[in-house]
């Protein structure tokens, strides 16, 4: 049997592995790589020989630094046959480690990228890349596009594998409630941030009210730039859409998807994403979509099949697919039902598990 570990885990990762037969440790850090929508008691409870390690740092300056040292001390003592790290930077880390920890040379230590962000730049993606190349034995890519340009950066095939994040499905709870007749309503859950592009949404919204005068766009999500939120209130203000544009803030995620729900459509006007997952479970729950046309997003959208995709930034394109889709019901609908069917097949936890064991076994085969 496999013995893996995942180190700063997001949810349905885990319970996507918690579908194999892999002899599973997870590493939750507490810090701000810490996924707020794990519940520890929930996994301990369905799984009885998880073995669950938690790390605390002291300071927030040097918290790297501590979890490096950390890392090292619980590796000599404890071997595992993969490791998959979601933060690039605890490669290097564990690349060391095994220059002094000679069982850990036979593990395999695997990459994956959640941020969009750290691919942005040429310095960044060189970085990366060099990390990948260097420290690591394989890498998981949560897109088709970002997949590709590995290959064509000289990565080889074999090392780097496209796996799409997958779904929990207890994450939503549906009430089959729908959108009132009267409603003409559209939601997008993102926390507040320039690259979620909340501002095209606005006007958005502004370019459909005076076909729509009652048209109502929820905005569900955290602040994670408070600037851009100030900026966000002006043009609403400026746009005079005080009552056509709701800020929820920070929702439970029932709450967030008894939103979507309510509402005919679900828009994901982002500039930049891997594979979101509030967009997986909107298509999860038959909403019919409207997004951009980016990385994970063309994986999980064949354009006028199971949603609509749009040239990001493009606000006449996403004002009138949404128009579109308002005036024409049963079309929404057709998308709606294709969405649920499409991400059921695709993104299941049982389906995402046998990748990542499947991966793991291919990788174990290969010397370092």
């Amino acid at each position: 049997m496999n013995k893996s570990l995942i180190i700063r885990p997001i949810q349905s990762q885990v319970y996507a592995h918690l579908q194999t037969n892999l002899d599973l440790t997870i590493l939750i850090t507490h810090d701000r790589y810490f996924d707020p929508s794990i519940d520890l008691d929930e996994l301990r409870f369905l799984k009885k020989n998880l073995s669950i390690v938690e790390f605390t740092p002291i300071s927030s300056f040097f918290g790297f630094i501590e979890f490096s040292l950390f890392l090292f001390s619980y590796l000599s003592e404890n071997y595992y046959d993969s490791i998959l790290s979601n933060n690039l930077k605890d490669l290097p880390a564990l690349w060391f480690s095994s220059l002094f920890i000679p069982v850990l040379k036979k593990s395999r230590i695997i990459g994956i990228s959640h941020n969009p962000t750290v691919w942005k730049s040429w310095i960044s993606r060189k970085i990366c890349i060099f990390y990948i190349r260097y420290f690591s034995d394989g890498f998981i890519a949560l897109s088709t596009t970002l997949r590709d340009y590995l290959y064509h950066n000289d990565l080889q095939q074999k090392r780097v594998r496209f796996i799409p994040n997958a779904f929990h499905e207890n994450n939503v709870q549906i009430k089959n409630t729908p959108p009132k007749k009267t409603l003409i309503s559209i939601s997008y859950i993102a926390n507040i941030e320039p690259r979620k592009a909340q501002e095209d949404l606005i006007h958005i919204v502004s370019s459909l009210k005076d076909k729509y005068p009652t048209i109502v766009c929820f905005l569900v999500g955290g602040i994670n730039d408070k600037k851009y939120k100030e900026k966000l209130n002006a043009l609403v203000k400026e746009k005079k859409l005080e009552e056509n544009v709701i800020f929820t803030g920070w929702l439970s995620k029932d709450e967030a998807m008894e939103i979507v729900e309510k509402n005919n459509i679900f828009v994901f006007p982002s500039h930049s994403e891997m594979m979101p997952r509030a967009l997986i479970e909107a298509m999860w729950i038959g909403k019919p979509v409207v997004a951009s046309s980016i990385d994970g997003i063309l994986d999980l959208i064949c354009n006028y099949e199971n949603g609509i995709i749009v040239e990001p930034g493009n606000i006449q394109g996403f004002t009138q697919e949404i128009d579109r889709l308002f005036q024409d019901s049963d079309f929404a609908n057709y998308l709606g039902e294709n969405a649920k069917y499409s991400i059921r097949s695709k993104c299941k936890e049982e389906i995402i598990g046998k990748e990542f064991e499947c991966y793991y076994k291919d990788l174990m085969k290969t010397s370092n």
